[in-house]
């Protein structure tokens, strides 16, 4: 009897992720794949995708957090903010209309 995706993965997700990559390769239909696996085919194109693009090294984890932060504001603003903020005790939106 074959493990499926969810019995192997709590245990060793890299080694789930190799056999669906394993298993994709006899019939390559991600449905019928998914289906031996019993998770879904979103899933087995995911992780053959990445096997192709990158190689074996691509079926680890990826970090969860981003390198970037587009959105964070740069640190001579914040200190600028900051600042102003010890003197005057201005909430969030006088300090804007202030500093504008």
């Amino acid at each position: 009897m074959e493990l499926t995706y969810q019995q192997v993965y709590p245990t060793n997700p890299l080694q789930a992720r190799k056999r669906i990559v394993h298993i994709y390769q006899q019939p390559q239909n991600d449905c019928e794949t998914a289906q031996r696996c019993h998770t879904s085919p979103q899933l087995v194109r995911q992780w053959v995708q990445r096997d192709q693009q990158y190689g074996k090294q691509a079926l680890h984890n990826l970090p969860k957090t981003q390198k970037r932060q587009p959105r964070k504001t740069d640190p001579d603003t914040e200190q600028r903010v900051r600042q102003r903020h010890q003197k005057t005790y201005y909430g969030r939106q006088r300090l804007a209309r202030h500093l504008a």
